[in-house]
């Protein structure tokens, strides 16, 4: 059964790139993974060179060995066809066995098309950072719009110490000033990796 996690947030700035890269990364180990890039900033797409978009139909995916990366959303005002996206969509989702989306800080037309075309089980990882405000923002972005999905843990980024109740990831210095894609993945996202699992195989 192939299983969606939206990694989600309130706030830009709060690691959901790096995370979601280095998860992929992770669980590719074991499964084989598509990582969605669904985020304003196209972090994920620009990093692996990928111009297009699915939306616009062009130069939108690129995988290597166990892991897929695709670019969903446009900075173009396209005119969407829903049936050609989920075609196009399903195409590429086809024997995965996890889609990983980093999703956007606002509900926007791309996150809901998204959500729409691709019905299936899915975990929700709310990220934010070690603010009363953003954490609260965070869990409010949750409730209201991914309530259907199964709820992760709140994960807690860049926290100068461990905070009771969240899943904590502490600051790491060459996360933000070598680049992610160029640092070894955290051992604390190895730890959600794992928990990602066991949900997932809770799950059935």
């Amino acid at each position: 059964m192939t299983i969606k996690i939206y990694v989600v947030g309130a706030k830009g700035g709060c690691g959901k790139s790096t995370i979601s890269y280095h998860l992929a990364l992770e669980l590719s180990k074991k499964y084989n993974v598509l990582l969605v890039d669904l985020s304003a900033s196209r972090t994920i797409s620009l990093l692996f060179g990928l111009t297009g978009s699915l939306i616009e139909g062009n130069d939108y995916y690129t995988e290597s060995e166990n892991l897929g990366i695709l670019s969903f959303s446009s900075y173009l005002n396209s005119k969407v066809d829903k049936d050609i996206i989920k075609t196009r969509y399903y195409e590429v989702i086809d024997e995965k066995d996890i889609v990983i989306v980093d999703s956007p800080i606002h509900v926007e037309p791309f996150l809901y098309l998204e959500q729409s075309i691709s019905l299936m089980r899915s975990i929700v990882l709310p990220i934010a950072i070690p603010n009363e405000m953003i954490i609260l923002a965070t869990l409010n972005y949750v409730s209201n719009y991914f309530s259907g999905s199964v709820q992760g843990p709140l994960v807690v980024n860049m926290a100068k110490n461990p905070l009771s109740g969240y899943f904590t990831i502490p600051f790491y210095k060459d996360l933000l000033f070598k680049g992610f894609w160029l640092v070894k993945t955290p051992k604390e996202i190895e730890k959600l990796a794992e928990i990602v699992i066991h949900i997932k195989e809770s799950l059935g």
